[in-house]
């Protein structure tokens, strides 16, 4: 195997002191059972506790450098989560997070996968869904825990961004609700009222949030004589409707209508004040991060880190 059989020592007199045979040692180890029996015996005969306490104690240190390596790429994968808008993007915050975070270690999976470590999912004949999520995904959680378990602080500012999320997504679905409401009133086709609401709503709310990003509504006549409403959002044009010049006529006078409603102080009060709010969540969480990535490393420890001594080493006895 690659790794050095001296920085194994010490976990095979671990290992032993924990009553574990040679064989499973050398077994989960990859290394022949009596190699780790004979440098096992040497250890223990020569007493030299004090050495392999500092060859355990180096390899814990590179350890330990990785692991915060690990931390602070999980960092960036959080503030790239904390940047994404939901009213553009419509996802559970916990979900979002989650995902985001597994991406930004791609590089580290892949540095791990130089090292023999597989990391891709079991593949299975069955047409039923793995029981086992996949073990990248399953890595990313438990070093987003393991932040978690260094920074509480920064966990209690995330689950406040997750609050704010929420209560600024249920805003913006009660107006696209009531965006729906006013469209049937103006007896637009119900074909129509959907895609008009969502598009207006938004225009509503880029106007009331100074945020121009979530696009507007336009009329474009069609050289084949029909005329449509597109979204515009930066530089992509979607349609929204296409008909007759009268049929776009009658939609779009309505939607001048509800947009005004739906731009109206009253309507767009609410979430402003929770949008806000989110603002400022997203740049105390920012802060937070950046205090960390300065640092080097996060505060505290995790069920992640590891620790070593030299009494840990010293047999109790023989183990037969």
């Amino acid at each position: 195997m690659s790794q050095n059989i001296d920085e194994l020592v010490p976990t095979f007199l671990l290992r032993r002191r924990k009553g574990h045979s040679y064989r499973q040692i050398g077994l989960d180890l990859g290394v022949d059972s009596r190699t780790v029996k004979s440098r096992v015996k040497k250890a223990e005969d020569d007493g030299d506790f004090e050495h392999w306490a500092k060859v355990r104690q180096q390899a814990d240190l590179k350890s330990l450098e990785e692991h915060r390596s690990l931390l602070s790429q999980v960092c960036r994968g959080v503030e790239r989560g904390i940047s994404f808008n939901p009213l553009t993007s419509q996802q559970d915050p916990g979900e979002l997070l989650k995902g985001v975070v597994e991406s930004s270690l791609v590089y580290a999976f892949a540095s791990m996968a130089t090292r023999g470590i597989d990391l891709e999912s079991p593949t299975t004949t069955s047409s039923v869904e793995s029981m086992v999520k996949p073990p990248k995904e399953r890595l990313a959680q438990k070093l987003l825990a393991g932040l978690m378990q260094h920074e509480p602080e920064l966990e209690s500012l995330l689950e406040g961004w997750k609050e704010s999320w929420e209560e600024v997504d249920k805003e913006r679905r009660l107006r696209v609700e009531q965006g729906r409401n006013l469209y049937r009133q103006h007896r637009i086709d119900g074909d129509q009222i959907e895609a008009m609401a969502w598009a207006t709503t938004h225009e509503a709310l880029g106007k009331a949030l100074d945020l121009p990003g979530l696009g507007y509504l336009e009329r474009e006549e069609r050289p084949e004589g029909s005329t449509a409403i597109l979204r515009v959002e930066g530089t992509r044009r979607d349609e929204v409707v296409v008909g007759t010049e009268l049929v776009i006529e009658q939609v779009w006078a309505a939607k001048e209508e509800v947009l005004g409603q739906l731009s109206h102080p009253e309507r767009t009060e609410t979430i402003k004040r929770f949008y806000k709010d989110l603002l400022e969540k997203v740049a105390e969480i920012a802060d937070q991060l950046d205090l960390i990535i300065l640092k080097g490393r996060p505060d505290g420890i995790c069920n992640l880190c590891r620790s070593t001594g030299v009494a840990s080493l010293k047999p109790k006895g023989r183990v037969g």
